[in-house]
């Protein structure tokens, strides 16, 4: 009887051990190369604010764009071309020396309206309307376009894998 009491006993213990193994080894898999300090989504929500404005000051720096979006990113366009990181930084680093040679009009300038920002753990939607101000028009002209980008946070930070953008015309009522 006794024999059955210490193999019931190792069995609990050895059992015990090897689920919390195993739990440790589900969130260490789970959270992948997610950064390990706790965030809160009204952080969440200041960060990706912050980035989205600093990234449209700073649109025609290659070096934002390498920072913003993420490697595997796909990005659909107003005009519904489907493009890579890779394409778009080449893209502005084409437009940087157009503009620094003088071959190229003056940069748009862009800003952003009613954002908004859902949290989802290490994943976060954003969802704003792009505001492009004409460069050389005579009076303001503005284009508007509603922009959707899921971002992933990484050891990088945040960083956009998915990105919609939608011209919205001229005549719709905002």
């Amino acid at each position: 009887m006794r024999k059955i009491f210490q193999w019931a006993a190792l069995f609990l213990v050895t059992s015990g051990l090897t689920t919390a193994a195993m739990a440790q080894t589900s969130v260490r898999s789970h959270s992948g190369s997610h950064i390990a300090h706790p965030h809160t989504l009204r952080d969440d929500a200041t960060q990706l604010t912050s980035l989205l404005k600093e990234f449209l000051d700073n649109v025609n720096d290659p070096v934002m764009h390498m920072r913003f979006w993420a490697d595997d990113l796909i990005y659909v366009s107003s005009a519904g071309t489907v493009r890579t990181k890779a394409a778009i930084v080449n893209a502005v680093r084409v437009e940087a020396v157009q503009a620094a040679s003088g071959k190229a009009l003056p940069p748009e300038k862009y800003s952003a309206e009613e954002i908004t920002v859902r949290s989802y753990g290490p994943l976060a939607v954003i969802n704003f309307t792009l505001v492009a101000h004409e460069p050389e028009a005579a009076t303001e002209k503005l284009r508007r376009y509603r922009n959707s980008g899921v971002f992933q946070l990484n050891a990088d930070g945040w960083q956009a894998i998915s990105w919609q953008s939608t011209a919205i015309p001229e005549t719709a009522k905002r």
